[in-house]
C-alpha cells in the first residue's frame, strides 16, 4: 500500500490495515464486479498504474464529537457512525496523468469512478463513469466500468483506436450488467460512460455515452469535445426546441444513452478524433 506501506494482493481493492482504495495491477477478464484495476492486456502493452489515494477522514467525528478515530471502513470507533468512505475523494497521479474524483456536498456517496493508464511506449488511457444516483451499487457499476474500458483499451490493436474504443464500451456494459444480480431495489445499476486513448502515432481518441463530457484544454482555450446525450440536447440538435426552451424543459437532463441491464440498445459510443501533440 503506497499510503501506509502494508503489503497488499494482487487482487485487494482496500489496504486491510488503513482502508485505502486500491488500483492494483490485474490481468483484464479478472477481479469481477467492482474491481479498481486494471493490467496487461493482449498485444504487449502494459499499463502502469498507481494506487488510488483517499483523503484522510477528519480528527473529529462529526456525530458524536468524539477523536478515538474511524476503521478501515470509515465507520467512527466511538459511534459507529460512518463518517468517511473509502471513495469520498479519489487521487491518482501518474505524471502525465492525473485523475481525481471527489464526493459532492449534496451526496451521500461517490457515484463517479475513473481508471487511468500509461502506455508502453508512451501515452495513455482513461476512462470516466458516472453512476446514476439514488440506484443501488451505482458506485460499483461506475468504478467496474471504469476498470473494464481501460482494460480493454490498454492492448494494442491493428485496427485502430476506434474499433477498440467500441470494444471497450462494450466490455464496461457488461461489467455494469454483471453488477446488477447484486443489487436491491427494482432498478438496475447503471452509469454513463466516458473514455479516451492517446498516443502520439495515433492522436487522440474520445468515445462516450451519456453526459460525461470532455474538454480540450489549450494554453489560450477549452473546447467541449463531446455532445450530451440527453433530451435538451437531442432537442436543440434536432431543431424541435431553442436552447432557452429546452433549458426551460423538466426533462432537460434526462440522459438518452448510458450503461446498464435496463439500457435497451447495444452500446455503441459517440467517438471523436483529434490531433493532440505530445
Amino acid at each position: 500500500c503506497p499510503s501506509c506501506g502494508e503489503p497488499v494482493g494482487m487482487s485487494d481493492r482496500f489496504c486491510e490495515r488503513c482502508g485505502a482504495a486500491l488500483a492494483v495491477l490485474q490481468p483484464a477478464g479478472e477481479g469481477g464486479p467492482g474491481a479498481g484495476a486494471v493490467g496487461p492486456g493482449e498485444g504487449g502493452a502494459v499499463s502502469s498504474v498507481a494506487a488510488v489515494r483517499t483523503a484522510a477522514p477528519p480528527s473529529v467525528c462529526p456525530s458524536c464529537g468524539a477523536s478515538d478515530g474511524v476503521d478501515a471502513d470509515g465507520f467512527c470507533l466511538s459511534c459507529g457512525v460512518r463518517s468517511v468512505r473509502p471513495r469520498d475523494r479519489m487521487e491518482c497521479d501518474l505524471g502525465a496523468v492525473v485523475a481525481v474524483s471527489d464526493k459532492g456536498p449534496q451526496k451521500a456517496r461517490n457515484e463517479d469512478s475513473f481508471a487511468v493508464a500509461l502506455l508502453e511506449g508512451g501515452g495513455f488511457v482513461l476512462s470516466v463513469c458516472d453512476g446514476v444516483s439514488n440506484i443501488a451499487r451505482s458506485d460499483e457499476a461506475s468504478q467496474a466500468a471504469c476498470a473494464a474500458a481501460v482494460a480493454t483499451l490498454a492492448v494494442s490493436s491493428e485496427d485502430g483506436a476506434s474499433p477498440l474504443m467500441v470494444r471497450a464500451a462494450s466490455a464496461a456494459s457488461a461489467a455494469v450488467v454483471a453488477v446488477a444480480p447484486m443489487a436491491v431495489g427494482a432498478d438496475p445499476p447503471s452509469c454513463t460512460f466516458l473514455a479516451a486513448r492517446w498516443q502520439a502515432s495515433e492522436g487522440l481518441t474520445v468515445g462516450w455515452l451519456g453526459d460525461c463530457r470532455a474538454y480540450l484544454v489549450t494554453g489560450s482555450s477549452a473546447r467541449q469535445l463531446t455532445t450530451d446525450h440527453s433530451w435538451g440536447s437531442e432537442a436543440v440538435r434536432s431543431g424541435v426546441l431553442s436552447q432557452q426552451q429546452a433549458d426551460a424543459d423538466g426533462r432537460s437532463h434526462a440522459i438518452t444513452r448510458w450503461l446498464g441491464a435496463d439500457a435497451g440498445i447495444e452500446p455503441l459510443p459517440d467517438l471523436v478524433g483529434e490531433d493532440v501533440d505530445p
